[in-house]
């Protein structure tokens, strides 16, 4: 037998997907309409395994910040679509200490993409909905205090 961690179960088991990625895209086109946002941005497998096919769904372009810095075949730290991404939301599991988070922003500051255009996180295997809030000390002007929506669409 394969074992399966809990989180990735939507990974696994195609109706755990299906009801994770059409809930994440009736969630996002919704916020789409109120909030304008170019891209989806995600780190790893977990997020590969509903970023994809929620952009399939919803027509909205993915951005790919790689947790390996793009020591990978591809040579590439960042991939998403050949136009320009202004803005965007994160999608990921969960916030445990943040760092993943913050990853994909730094990712993308690196790229020009400022951390205040990162327009909410939503989150699918958890029940947060409030902010995330953190001091981003490479900001432009010495510093700045990021604080970003967080919408949880857990079934």
């Amino acid at each position: 037998m394969i074992g399966c961690v809990g989180y990735m179960r939507h990974g696994h088991e195609p109706e755990a997907l299906r009801k994770v990625v059409r809930k994440a895209g009736r969630v996002l086109r919704a916020m789409r309409n109120s909030t304008p946002f170019d891209a989806i941005a995600f780190r790893g497998m977990s997020g590969a395994s509903i970023a994809y096919p929620v952009s399939y769904l919803t027509g909205i372009p993915t951005v790919n910040v790689r947790k390996d810095g793009g020591s990978g075949s591809h040579g590439m730290a960042i991939e998403g679509p050949n136009k320009s991404i202004e803005s965007y939301v994160i999608l990921d599991d969960l916030i445990d200490s943040g760092e993943t988070v913050k990853a994909i922003i730094r990712g993308l500051a690196n790229r020009m993409i400022p951390a205040k255009q990162c327009k909410a996180i939503v989150l699918y295997h958890s029940h947060r909905n409030d902010s995330f809030s953190y001091y981003d000390a490479d900001a432009d002007a010495g510093g700045n205090f990021v604080e970003i929506p967080v919408v949880s669409i857990r079934l």
